[in-house]
């Protein structure tokens, strides 16, 4: 059996048994004897304890962050160290979803480093920062602690709207996730200077932001439509966002059009804009009451809804 998967094992019962403080206390002093490959499946399972409070607050407390974050500085002079750094990256990752700003300004190594792999020839690595930076976004704090880092931030989403646009098919949508994350903003937390920064953003990452949206959209592969369909989405929450939506060509008519999807995914995230902007305060505004009603009338009828032709029979068919 690989001892590495036998000792993630081992570790889990161990979590049970004597809980995760103690646990962590144990996999630390393990991860000084174990080989680099062992190391990779433990620096997982330190993630998924960064993930709980108890185990995010042991983690702050025991010095065991510091380790790591050093562990990352030797990833340039230790070849295979290399092999740890994308485990490493979610790591910190992790932490700095729950606590962006303490992370960002006690680790500076961190945004540093997600900065430069975002560029860097690795594919992997090219999206594992995407997706970190993603995940960090999903909060208005990560939002607004993101913007702290200036021109990087802004180069960043620039190069993530290039990958939405110019890769592969699995990195574009890595990439549209992220930037849904990094624009999306509940209703309730949407103040002056997120919408400003969320607006800020997009038109950052497309030089055509409407017409680059509706060309993927289009595209024949579901995972990427509902991709698309979700960064759509998050325009649909805010004001700025159906401005563009409501002024771009042939958008309000494909949004109420069934039959550009297939797939029932497709279809329920297409029903889910036009609930979403059903249910804006400002929508209504923005569309024009004649559209208005159409939307309601397309959420009366569900995402699954046909029209039935009717055809009358005459004499001699």
């Amino acid at each position: 059996m690989n001892p590495s998967i036998g000792t993630f094992t081992f570790i889990q019962t161990l979590m049970i048994v004597i809980g995760s403080a103690l646990c962590v206390h144990v996999l630390c002093v393990y991860m000084c004897f174990v080989c680099t490959c062992a190391l990779c499946v433990h620096v997982d399972l330190l993630t998924s304890l960064a993930m709980s409070s108890h185990g995010l607050a042991y983690l702050n407390t025991s010095g065991v962050v510091t380790k790591i974050e050093k562990m990352m500085d030797e990833v340039e002079s230790d070849p295979l160290m290399q092999f740890l750094l994308p485990g490493l990256v979610k790591f910190f990752g992790c932490l700095a979803k729950q606590q962006p700003n303490e992370v960002f300004e006690d680790h500076p190594h961190f945004p540093s480093k997600v900065f430069h792999i975002l560029n860097d020839p690795d594919p992997v690595l090219k999206g594992i920062a995407v997706e970190t930076i993603g995940f960090i976004a999903t909060t208005c704090e990560g939002k607004l602690t993101l913007n702290k880092q200036g021109d990087y931030m802004r180069q960043a989403v620039e190069t993530i709207g290039q990958l939405a646009m110019n890769s592969a098919t699995e990195y574009k949508i890595k990439a549209l996730i992220s930037l849904s994350n990094l624009i999306s903003v509940k209703t309730e937390s949407q103040t002056e200077d997120v919408l400003s920064l969320t607006k800020e953003w997009f038109n950052c990452a497309f030089q055509k932001p409407m017409e680059s949206l509706m060309s993927i959209v289009r595209q024949p592969f579901t995972e990427l439509r509902l991709g698309t369909l979700s960064l759509i989405m998050a325009l649909s929450n805010q004001q700025w966002g159906q401005k563009l939506l409501s002024a771009h060509p042939g958008f309000n008519e494909y949004i109420l059009d069934r039959s550009t999807e297939s797939e029932k995914d497709c279809k329920v995230a297409k029903f889910d804009i036009v609930q979403t902007l059903t249910e804006s305060q400002t929508a209504r505004h923005v569309f024009g009451e004649p559209y208005w009603i159409k939307l309601k009338l397309y959420i009366r009828e569900g995402p699954f809804y046909v029209q039935v032709q009717s055809e009358v029979a005459t004499e001699g068919d």
